[in-house]
């Protein structure tokens, strides 16, 4: 009966220890990008520089959502631009980590679901928006530098 009762004990807790590594991806919290964020700068990836000296474009994070305010001039659509894919609007957003790299995606009734790309909180601070690195692959895109 002891050595039923051992073997039992050892078979359940190898069951509850085992986890799938299939899945490398994951939902993480993202209270490192909480708050007001100023859009200073984007390099797209072939190197051109764009600099916002006055404040045209806001990304707040609050309670997985994003408001964006994106007061220039080229955003119409889903395209690259220097300013991002967002329009002015309301998002809902998810962060998933793969790889101990963090992916935003976005998703709203009017656009759906966009992915953002890769980002990161520098050592000076800065949020940096990498929407050339995807979880879906490379984009031709910009990297977008924020600033609270």
């Amino acid at each position: 009966m002891k050595n039923f009762t051992f073997a039992l004990f050892f078979i359940a807790t190898f069951l509850v220890s085992c986890s799938s590594d299939d899945d490398n991806a994951s939902a993480v919290q993202s209270d490192d990008i909480t708050g007001v964020w100023e859009l200073k700068k984007s390099i797209f990836h072939n190197g051109v520089n764009v600099i916002y000296p006055n404040v045209l474009v806001t990304y707040t994070f609050e309670n997985n959502t994003l408001t964006v305010k994106n007061n220039a001039a080229e955003t119409t659509d889903l395209t690259p631009k220097p300013s991002g894919r967002l329009g002015t609007n309301v998002y809902t957003y998810t962060v998933t980590e793969i790889e101990n790299k963090k992916y935003l995606t976005v998703q709203n009734d009017v656009s759906g679901e966009t992915e953002l790309g890769n980002f990161f909180i520098s050592n000076n601070g800065e949020l940096i928006v990498n929407q050339i690195e995807q979880i879906s692959g490379v984009s031709y895109d910009y990297v977008m530098y924020f600033e609270q």
